[in-house]
């Protein structure tokens, strides 16, 4: 496919891969939260989060593996390489090759969190339940609800099993993905590039 017909018709959407980012698109568009950078969450609302996100990633129920590796070798696909987006995500291209590489796929992931109920508790979107790394599920929560330094510690303190430069790993690599993934819907929708959150994880990607 190349860059000039791709658009949704040309998608084969049986393809799981194709299926599971247009899920995540969708469903990343269509929450205001997440793409203005909302944070809905008290800091007890994080402790208790923490604890629940904990003891699902510590059940024994099985999911699909995640697609990760596959999903940011199609969005790449997107990405002409003259673009402001192709000089951002290619300095980083080894680095989240090996990051995708070491990914545990053991851990029941939830990730993309539904942040209020019409009873005003939150939730997880079952949709998007796949095995994976606990790290990516992690850093995904924190990025996408836009937690505070502060917020991110008293939550990675209350989920406690964890390993922090694997958790800087996958905080890039979710950076890197949404950068990818925001690419990928301004491509077939023509908007995300506008949106806070895409501003927020394309900082993430600036070599200083």
């Amino acid at each position: 496919m190349t860059q000039e017909n791709m658009n949704l018709e040309n998608l084969n959407l049986q393809d799981p891969v194709v299926k599971k980012v247009l899920a995540r698109a969708n469903c990343l568009l269509s929450n205001e939260s997440f793409t203005a950078l909302q944070n809905e969450f008290s800091n007890e609302e994080i402790v208790i989060l923490a604890q629940k996100i904990l003891e699902l990633h510590n059940q024994k129920e099985t999911f699909d593996k995640n697609l990760i590796a596959r999903e940011v070798k199609f969005l790449r696909t997107f990405v002409p390489k003259n673009s402001q987006i192709f000089a951002l995500i290619n300095p980083w291209f080894k680095k989240i090759n090996q990051i995708l590489a070491k990914m545990n796929d053991t851990r029941p992931n939830y990730g993309w969190v539904i942040l209020r109920n019409k009873d005003q508790s939150a939730d997880f979107n079952q949709n998007f339940r796949e095995m994976g790394d606990k790290h990516w599920d992690l850093a995904l929560f924190c990025i996408i609800n836009n937690l505070s330094l502060e917020q991110e510690e008293l939550f990675l303190n209350n989920y406690d099993e964890y390993y922090l430069s694997y958790f800087e790993n996958h905080k890039l690599l979710v950076s890197y993905y949404l950068v990818l993934l925001f690419n990928f819907c301004e491509s077939i929708y023509g908007k995300g590039l506008n949106t806070k959150l895409f501003q927020k994880v394309k900082s993430k990607l600036q070599l200083k």
